[in-house]
């Protein structure tokens, strides 16, 4: 009588094929968003179509926006450290912890306005499709976390892990 409780084999094996049919369509979205942003790269930004090179000017861009981006993050993590080892309860004990705190915010906003700056000279389709890209990548990340954590727990075996992440390879 318990079991109707329990998942059939045939019935995981239908869950895991739909969710793997459902993987392999994000995954389609995905090259097909990236192609058509290369095509859009090479049709606004290179004078020679069959060239994959995009403009100097983008490229410069993007890098400056990329490296002030890890600027930001990075400052931003290490006031929180300096303020949980060194100060209480998250704030500075001293002038000093206070003033290198606020150093850092201060080169944050300074870094986060050359950030927009650089990004109004991109067209905005451009940056929204390279962020869809990019929470493309967390997303399937974090889908191969939580598939490998399934394994390890035993919710899964080594097969059905390996046919729910070949799609995402």
């Amino acid at each position: 009588e318990f079991s109707n409780c329990f998942v059939t084999e045939d019935a995981d094996r239908a869950g895991l094929a739909h969710l793997n049919s459902g993987l392999a369509v994000f995954r389609l979205f995905r090259v097909v968003r990236f192609s058509e942003l290369m095509k859009f790269m090479r049709t606004k930004m290179n004078r020679h179509p069959g060239s994959i090179i995009t403009s100097p000017t983008l490229a410069s861009n993007i890098r400056t926006i990329t490296v002030l981006k890890a600027f930001v993050k990075a400052h931003i993590a290490s006031q929180h450290d300096l303020l949980r080892y060194f100060g209480s309860k998250g704030l500075p004990e001293s002038c000093e912890e206070a003033r290198c705190v606020l150093e850092s915010q201060t080169l944050v906003y300074r870094a986060l306005s050359v950030i927009q700056r650089e990004a109004k000279e991109i067209d905005r389709r451009m940056l929204e499709d390279m962020d869809t890209m990019r929470k493309s990548g967390e997303i399937l990340k974090n889908l191969s976390h939580l598939v490998d954590e399934a394994a390890e727990s035993g919710a899964i075996n080594q097969q059905q892990a390996h046919a729910l992440l070949s799609p995402l390879e």
